[in-house]
């Protein structure tokens, strides 16, 4: 993850090279009457469903923040950013967004790699930005501008391991993706399995791929008693459980909040349905202020056939950002910062009874027992009957 981290870093360097040196000291305009948000989401791709989940859970949020007055009389707005699930574009249009269209500051960032780009530019030009999905540890190790409302890493995939440990598997299959992320994920897997003294098998596959009958197959021939798969994509999510029902692989399937997506789901429904599909989200459907933030979202937006997790974080980012814009009076960067991890401990739509999100203690606003054991049945997710403690 450094080595990713010190390539973004350089990229975004090239980028600012391109522009006035004036347009690298940081992001806002405090003489404007609206206070710019930057929202950076995969439009289009794989991942094209939980990114609009991503631009409407901020939209939402902006909503209610001005209809209760905005930030000392000043609106919010929102500017939506397409990076298209790549690195370069995340770095670019970060770029533009802070130094070009001067947003105060930015939120979203999908995959890993899109969240450690996005990071890299923050903290050159000292804006504020929160990363509602990304898991990779550097997105915030070390930050000083950039903060995270989701599940690191290594608290997932844990977790991941711990859902197949509960099942009762004994041995596990680990389809893996060739992105940035799938590596990372297979070896955190692979030390969660050696703790819980599950063996294990490993088998990469192309993200993004059409076809997952060979990594499939190979993965079959280790005769695993449950498939976890490690990856960014969510559509993949689908598509292997699909493959693996086609060729009679009928293990149980676990995996990241991907899973869950309107993507993962249309592909691999029946799949879910004949196998078991699990994976494991940062909050819990039946919490009030979740069950808060879905009646709102549905009246704005019409109903969804499924939810991911990363709608709820942005609309919590939001509102907290809101609630540290207040107690900064509108001041940006380190004022921000300060005011960012002074806040007291926020009860939104993420989490879990009893684990609110709060930057205090770091950067990563989620703490505690705070993920939430899904399955999904018939189309839908529904809480799965498997508690994990961190």
């Amino acid at each position: 993850m450094n080595i990713r981290s010190k390539s973004f870093a350089s990229l975004a360097l090239a980028v600012c090279a391109l522009l006035p040196m004036t347009a690298c000291s940081g992001g806002g305009d405090s003489s404007s009457e609206t206070i710019k948000i930057a929202v950076i989401a995969p439009l289009t791709g794989p991942s094209a469903d939980a990114a609009k989940q991503i631009v409407n859970g901020a939209k939402l949020a902006v909503k209610e923040v001005n209809a209760a007055g905005g930030i000392d009389g000043k609106q919010l707005s929102v500017e939506v950013y397409d990076d298209k699930l790549t690195a370069e574009t995340a770095a670019k249009v970060a770029q533009r967004a802070i130094t070009v269209d001067k947003a105060s500051a930015v939120i979203g960032g999908l995959s890993s790699a899109e969240g450690l780009a996005i990071r890299e530019v923050a903290e050159r030009t000292k804006t504020v930005y929160i990363n509602p999905a990304s898991a990779a540890a550097g997105v915030t190790d070390g930050a000083e501008y950039s903060f995270r409302i989701a599940a690191t890493t290594s608290q997932t995939a844990n977790a991941v391991v711990d859902i197949a440990n509960a099942l009762g598997a004994k041995s596990i299959g680990i389809l893996y993706d060739n992105g940035g992320v799938g590596p990372a994920l297979r070896d955190s897997y692979q030390t969660r399995a050696k703790e819980r003294g599950i063996t294990f098998s490993a088998v990469q596959y192309t993200l993004g791929s059409t076809d997952m009958s060979g990594p499939v197959r190979s993965i079959a021939k280790t005769n695993p008693e449950a498939v976890l798969i490690a990856g960014s994509g969510n559509a993949d999510y689908g598509l292997i459980p699909k493959t693996m029902l086609e060729q009679g692989l009928k293990k149980h399937v676990v995996g990241m909040s991907g899973t869950g997506s309107p993507d993962a789901i249309a592909i691999g429904s029946a799949a879910f349905d004949a196998l078991g599909g699990y994976f494991v989200q940062s909050r819990d459907v039946n919490r009030p202020g979740y069950q808060k933030f879905i009646a709102a979202y549905e009246k704005e937006f019409g109903a969804e056939k499924t939810y991911s997790d990363t709608g709820s974080a942005t609309y919590d980012a939001v509102h907290i950002l809101a609630l540290a814009l207040k107690a900064s009076k509108g001041e940006f960067g380190d004022a921000l910062v300060k005011a960012l991890e002074a806040l007291p401990p926020y009860e939104g739509a993420q989490g879990r009874d009893g684990a609110p999100i709060s930057f205090a203690k770091g950067h990563d606003g989620l703490q505690g027992d705070f993920q939430t054991v899904y399955t999904i049945k018939g189309g839908k997710i529904v809480p799965a009957d498997i508690t994990l403690s961190q």
